[in-house]
């Protein structure tokens, strides 16, 4: 049965052998204190301001803000996206989109794709090769799902919100996004800069040669399928949430299942390109479907 059953799942595995690069645990683990921590280490350079730090723990906002861009409206249940419209401030506004439509896809795939799950191949790799009760089969099978599983499962988990996230006044939202566009832009800066200077990593590594890539993003493409299920996963437990007015599913689960696609994509094409582009039209359509109601 074992067998049968790898036969069947096995057609995602690449023909070829993964040939990609291999970062090692501490390279991943650096990446992932950047791409976590780096906004809090930013924050004193973007807002400092010339008070006393007494004085500056009473402020609820820095001072080189104004009550003229931001009124003093009371924090409501709407997405932080919603609330970042109704500023009508253009410069805001192209910042949130350029945030979650250009920074977050190229960071995530890169620490998740690329990083984590590049991490896990070379790994699980040398710890299968120790398993001689095992056959090749089974451990490209193995490798490649968990491989494949475990960083859709952090990279869902990260996207987790929380009801002060929820409820975060628009000061709060309008301070936390400028603060992640200016870290988010350092964080590839600094992870190319490595990945091609110090580990003298190929861009046709990581992306492929200049003649596939036409084909790798239209690849990408042709998953937008994938956004269908997903939309109507969250329509439902929307749903529910307001029918029965309880979260009985955390909000990273209709992420999971595009997760996965994003796992796929890469373990197929061996590029972070068309997981990208993908990642793109995924955040896109979503920011687009969460501003449709002011629009209505």
């Amino acid at each position: 049965m074992n067998s049968i059953l790898i036969k069947i799942l096995s057609w995602w595995i690449p023909k070829r052998r993964y040939s990609m690069w291999h970062c090692n645990v501490l390279e991943l683990l650096v990446a992932a204190w950047l791409f976590m921590f780096l906004p809090s280490l930013t924050y004193p350079i973007l807002f400092s301001t010339p008070c006393s730090p007494e004085e500056q723990s009473k402020l609820d906002i820095p001072q080189t803000f104004t009550t003229e861009i931001f009124p003093k409206n009371r924090p409501d249940e709407s997405h932080p996206v919603l609330r970042l419209v109704q500023t009508k401030n253009r410069a805001f506004i192209l910042m949130g989109f350029y945030m979650a439509c250009i920074l977050a896809p190229m960071n995530e795939e890169l620490l998740f794709r690329a990083g984590l799950q590049n991490c896990l191949q070379g790994v699980l790799t040398k710890l299968f090769k120790k398993r001689q009760n095992l056959s090749v089969e089974t451990c490209r099978w193995l490798i490649s799902t968990i491989s494949i599983v475990l960083p859709a499962l952090f990279f869902a988990l990260i996207h987790y919100r929380t009801e002060e996230m929820a409820n975060a006044s628009i000061e709060s939202v309008i301070r936390s996004i400028t603060n992640a566009c200016v870290a988010w832009t350092l964080f590839p800066i600094i992870c190319y800069s490595y990945l091609f200077f110090v580990r003298r990593l190929r861009a046709r590594d990581l992306f492929g040669t200049w003649r596939e890539a036409p084909e790798l993003a239209l690849f990408g493409v042709k998953w937008i399928w994938i956004l269908i299920p997903s939309y109507a996963l969250s329509f439902i437990l929307v749903l529910i949430r307001i029918i029965t007015n309880t979260h009985f599913l955390p909000d990273p689960f209709c992420l999971i299942p595009l997760a996965l696609v994003f796992g796929f994509l890469y373990y197929r094409t061996q590029s972070i390109l068309p997981t990208i582009v993908l990642h793109i039209l995924f955040n896109f359509t979503s920011l687009c479907l969460t501003l449709l109601p002011l629009f209505l």
